[in-house]
């Protein structure tokens, strides 16, 4: 996962870690070393100077490039986050298998928002408009109006193309 903000770079691994540059003409890898050696960092999201963190073991963030983190999971079932967005001024976390969850207060708390949703391996989600869309493991696209209150299968076989389907598995989207 990589995000960057001005001349600052920060990458999140699969084998642990997050590691953050500052662009200078070269680029000198550093490990944020607080939390993270040996934890999936799956997933990163910028919102103004808060630094979210999506990892193996929950969502953390930082107000001071990764030097400190703070752990954000009350509420979340399950701590395995794959991908993380913001909506207007809520914060939504995607999970392998506990489906998807929303934060209205920047991650204090979360509440489950899984009603029609056909997977809750939740692999991404994207924003437009008004629309949250979330693409899933064996589940294919689900697209919600709501903040995430209801879901509606939107990737099924009513395509243009018989030959070329959407799959069941969306690792990406970008609306």
């Amino acid at each position: 996962s990589l995000v960057a903000r001005d001349n600052t770079v920060f990458v999140g691994t699969e084998s642990g870690g997050l590691f953050r540059t500052k662009h200078y003409g070269t680029y000198m890898w550093e490990s944020t070393l607080v939390g993270f050696k040996k934890i999936p960092v799956n997933c990163l999201l910028l919102d103004g100077t808060t630094l979210y963190a999506g990892t193996g073991t929950g969502v953390y963030s930082s107000i001071n490039e990764g030097g400190n983190w703070t752990p954000l999971n009350n509420g979340l079932t399950n701590l395995n986050i794959t991908t993380l967005i913001i909506k207007g001024t809520d914060l939504f976390a995607g999970t392998n298998g506990g489906g998807a969850f929303r934060s209205t207060n920047h991650g204090g708390s979360w509440t489950p928002v899984n009603n029609g949703l056909t997977s809750l391996e939740i692999l991404s989600l994207a924003v437009k408009d008004n629309n949250l869309f979330a693409g899933t493991w064996n589940g294919g696209v689900s697209l919600s109006t709501d903040n995430g209150a209801n879901w509606t299968l939107i990737s099924h076989d009513f395509v243009l193309d018989p030959w070329h389907k959407i799959p069941q598995v969306i690792h990406g989207l970008v609306v």
